[in-house]
Parts: structure tokens; sequence; C-alpha cells
């Protein structure tokens, strides 16, 4: 299953969740405005022995650790859409 959302759809989620929420009549419409998007994504990385190694599982593959986190940000405007992909 594949949905797909467009600008538009998503401002008028957020302008609904913000009404319900904060009990007001918000218009995101009439103001310029581009919804920007923060990931935090887990940065991990290959586990290491002190002597630079990468360790190892029993069947030889590399095991990993996360060690942070990485920050995307990104810009959405009229001309992006959302893809979400749901696989059984």
């Amino acid at each position: 299953m594949q949905i797909k959302l467009d600008y538009y759809d998503l401002i008028n989620a957020i302008e609904k969740k913000l009404n319900e929420d904060f009990d007001s009549n918000i218009d995101l419409y009439n103001c310029e405005n581009y919804l920007n998007v923060e990931i935090n994504e887990p940065d991990r990385q290959p586990k290491k022995h002190k002597n630079g190694r990468i360790v190892k599982n029993e069947h030889g593959y590399p095991i990993y650790e996360t060690v942070g986190n990485k920050k995307h940000n990104l810009s959405f405007n009229d001309d992006s859409y959302l893809s979400i992909s749901i696989y059984k």
C-alpha cells in the first residue's frame, strides 16, 4: 500500500490538529509558510576493538552500535509530497 500526501493535505492536517488542541481558528493559508521538517536518525557505526579492527559476530558480520543521532532538515513546499509505503 502506498499513501501519497501533498503539501495542502499536510497543511490541512496540521491546521485541524492545532485547532483541536488549542481551541483556536488558525489559518495557515493566509501567510507565506513553508513546512520545515527535522528528522533525527540514529548514527550507527561498526563496533571496533581497541586496536581499530571491526568486531564481528559468530557468522563473520560486523556488529553495529549506536553512537549518537544525525539531524536532517528538509523543506516542504507546494511542489513537494510525502510518500508512505506500507509492505506486508
